[in-house]
């Protein structure tokens, strides 16, 4: 029973120090909702993307991770106040949705989860756009992926397969114009633990049954160097009981606003590069590379990252200043 408790909370202590008890992603530039609810319904289409993610490539049992998102306003034509086609004022609502599956050796983690937010003009020219998510995270534990080498003979903790499925709430607040975007969340805001059929021991127990609050901040400015380039230096601090903070620093450079490509460092952790392409205004397709800087580069030789996306355009589209990566004005 030892052995597979320490091994269990070695694997979610692991996950923490590299802030990754939640799922990780590099391309969050290029998809903040997957960090922050309160994006819903900021563009000016229904936004739909598909990611997929393979951390630490030659590593025995390294994460790999899906997800499927998608989220447009609602009413947004319909809101009121003088000049709303040039985003001063009126408002409106976003709402979204969110699937992801994750896996890490026997261990799984697959979330549902819908959103709403509430976006209104703070002062001229910028705007502010709160938003919540509610859903449900499944945990399980398949006996069937662990090395059967580190546990002990009859172990209960390992002899059958467990599942729980807990509640999940994350909160998000996001302000943005045409110049610059700025974002605060938290996630696994109801701190749930699992259970594993109420077998518990006791010195291990808060270690790797709770999931503990993430907190992100992010933000980024529009900086126009040509007609047809534009720069946009951004950072990321994301920070998890007990691990220390983890702060990427991230570069993107635009294109026409149809191609792109940047680099990104999490400091002690990764350096990344990032590229993609939009075509016909609508298909979105990027991919990042991470080199690993950290002790782990001696196993892994790096992580990839996929996203593809399609922008489906509203029957009636109003100008909107949203668009993080375009030369659009107001």
């Amino acid at each position: 029973m030892k052995k597979i408790l320490l091994c269990l909370s070695a694997m979610f202590a692991f996950g923490a120090l590299w802030a990754q008890q939640d799922q990780q992603y590099t391309q969050y530039m290029a998809n903040q909702y997957t960090i922050n609810p309160a994006v819903a319904g900021t563009e000016d289409f229904i936004d739909v993307k598909l990611g997929f993610r393979t951390q630490w490539v030659g590593f025995d049992a390294a994460p790999k991770t899906m997800y499927l998102t998608a989220h447009t306003t609602l009413g947004k034509e319909f809101s009121s106040g003088h000049g709303h086609h040039k985003g001063e004022h009126g408002y409106w609502h976003g709402i979204g949705g969110y699937i992801y599956s994750d896996q890490t050796g026997p261990i799984s983690r697959n979330g549902f989860y819908g959103s709403y937010a509430f976006n209104i003009a703070l002062a001229k020219k910028v705007r502010m756009s709160l938003g919540a998510s509610f859903g449900v995270k499944q945990f399980s534990f398949d006996p069937n992926g662990y090395r059967k080498d580190i546990t002990d003979e009859g172990d209960l903790l390992i002899e059958g397969a467990y599942n729980d499925v807990i509640p999940d709430l994350n909160l998000g607040a996001w302000f943005y114009n045409k110049d610059f975007y700025f974002g605060i969340s938290a996630y696994q805001m109801l701190q749930s633990t699992v259970s594993f059929d109420g077998i518990y021991d006791e010195e291990h127990n808060d270690t790797f049954t709770k999931f503990n609050s993430h907190y992100y901040m992010t933000g980024g400015i529009i900086m126009p160097l040509s007609r047809e380039l534009i720069l946009v230096p951004s950072l990321m601090l994301k920070y998890v009981t007990p691990a220390p903070p983890s702060l990427d620093l991230n570069a993107k450079l635009l294109y026409d606003d149809k191609f792109w490509g940047g680099v990104s460092y999490r400091v002690g952790d990764a350096f990344s590069l990032i590229a993609g392409v939009v075509l016909n205004k609508k298909l979105e397709i990027s991919y990042s590379y991470d080199m690993t800087t950290s002790a782990i580069r001696q196993f892994s030789s790096g992580s990839h990252e996929v996203i593809i996306g399609y922008r489906f355009q509203h029957p009636k589209t109003l100008a909107c200043p949203t668009n993080y990566w375009s030369k659009k004005k107001w």
